[in-house]
């Protein structure tokens, strides 16, 4: 029998001049759980966030709203719509460092 998988975010999101990402993602602790956005392009994602499975089958069971990961971020992007980077605090990271930071993180 297969269960459902729950995950829920609470975003604030803003759009000028940089996308302005704020939330907190809960669901299940089991599977791993990651969350995405595409550019215009349609061809570059961005991790909003990824928490590694904390629990097993057992934590399918039930409505879970186990606390995974927040996210609090400004996404840069050019006059095309397509993402360019990420600031997070004082830190500004390229696109492909922001979603390698988010993986290294994810295999903590």
């Amino acid at each position: 029998m297969l269960h459902d998988l729950y995950l829920s975010g609470i975003q604030n999101i803003n759009r000028y001049p940089h996308l302005t990402v704020t939330g907190s993602f809960t669901g299940d602790e089991f599977p791993s759980t990651e969350s995405f956005i595409t550019d215009q392009s349609g061809k570059t994602k961005l991790f909003l966030g990824a928490q590694m499975e904390n629990g097993g089958l057992h934590s399918l069971v039930d409505d879970n709203k186990e606390k995974l990961f927040n996210v609090n971020m400004q996404i840069m992007f050019n006059d095309k719509g397509n993402f360019t980077g990420v600031r997070q605090g004082e830190t500004t990271y390229s696109v492909e460092d922001w979603n390698k930071k988010v993986q290294t993180d994810f295999e903590r």
